[in-house]
């Protein structure tokens, strides 16, 4: 039996509907003139279009998707506090809690699980170790040296 793919319907920002692409480009016009959003976004309302589509996408508000968003290599990455929150509140898994392991100069992995099933979803370790070796400790500003424990979480 053939399946037929179906198109999803387009999305409040779908480039394929000029009005609803109007509107965005008029939200992401006024949103870049905000000194309230990142810098990456002032003045660029290009940026703030792919915001508002990226935020449309997650069901997330614009704000809180420019806010904790970085741009590294021209890839949008989002904040760890930001996807912990998404993964938390999307009401499929329970909430994260965090194990904790002295190996390793000290270590640590988020575990949760589906709520439909009960399945348990363990994330892998990080340690200490990990850090240094990664150069995430030495950098400019890390917060790796004054708060391990909770980089380690994040």
């Amino acid at each position: 039996m053939n399946e037929i793919a179906t198109i999803p319907a387009p999305s409040a920002l779908s480039l394929f509907d000029s009005s609803r692409f109007e509107l965005a480009m008029r939200q992401a016009d006024i949103l870049a003139k905000s000194d309230l959003v990142p810098k990456a976004f002032q003045g660029k309302s290009e940026n703030c279009l792919i915001a508002l589509e990226l935020a449309d996408r997650m069901n997330a508000s614009a704000f809180m998707v420019m806010q904790n968003v970085d741009i590294i290599h021209g890839k949008p990455g989002f904040s760890a506090k930001f996807l912990v929150g998404c993964f938390n509140a999307c009401g499929r898994f329970e909430p994260i809690n965090y194990e904790h392991s002295p190996e390793d100069g000290g270590r640590c992995r988020a575990v949760s699980s589906v709520r439909a099933t009960g399945q348990v979803i363990q994330g892998p370790w990080v340690s200490m170790n990990m850090a240094k070796a990664e150069g995430w400790v030495s950098k400019n500003g890390s917060k790796w040296q004054t708060m391990p424990e909770l980089m380690l979480c994040y």
